[in-house]
């Protein structure tokens, strides 16, 4: 049996930095302007209300994933990402849960998220996953190819 773990790092953690430099990489072959796509603003990685982890499969990184409280009862996953190695395997579904169990542990009632029109592996996770579209909000607003989901928990 695989061994899935997770465990909560800075963003700037060694192994976090180059699974958010690959998903980077990723997005930008994807939206080819700069604007299109949303991380992390400089100096969040050290925010307290962002909680970062990076899941591990037998030991190895496999993906990542953070939850950015908002208010109390609001907070906004971010950072999502899945290697591609490691795709097709339920781990994205599985990093999802993981993300919402430590949103409702911390008082979250209400988890929104943002991703772009062209990634539709990520759309169809995110529906099949109870999130429902909403207007854009925050920084995302006015963008022409963000997609904005919410979830009550």
């Amino acid at each position: 049996m695989d061994a899935l773990r997770f465990r909560a790092c800075p963003p700037d953690d060694a192994v976090a930095s180059s699974l958010i430099a690959e998903l980077d990489a990723e997005l930008a072959a994807i939206y080819l302007k700069a604007c299109e796509r949303h991380g992390l603003r400089p100096g969040e990685e050290r925010d307290p209300a962002l909680r970062f982890f990076v899941m591990e499969l037998d030991g190895e990184p496999a993906g990542c994933g953070a939850v950015r409280q908002l208010s109390a009862a609001m907070a906004e996953l971010k950072r999502m990402y899945v290697r591609p190695a490691f795709r097709r395997r339920g781990l994205a579904r599985g990093l999802v849960r993981f993300l919402e169990r430590e949103a409702k542990a911390a008082g979250v009632t209400v988890l929104r998220l943002e991703t772009g029109n062209a990634s539709h592996e990520a759309l169809r996770l995110y529906a099949s996953a109870g999130y429902r579209r909403i207007p854009a909000y925050g920084e995302y607003i006015g963008s022409t190819v963000s997609v904005c989901m919410e979830k009550t928990l």
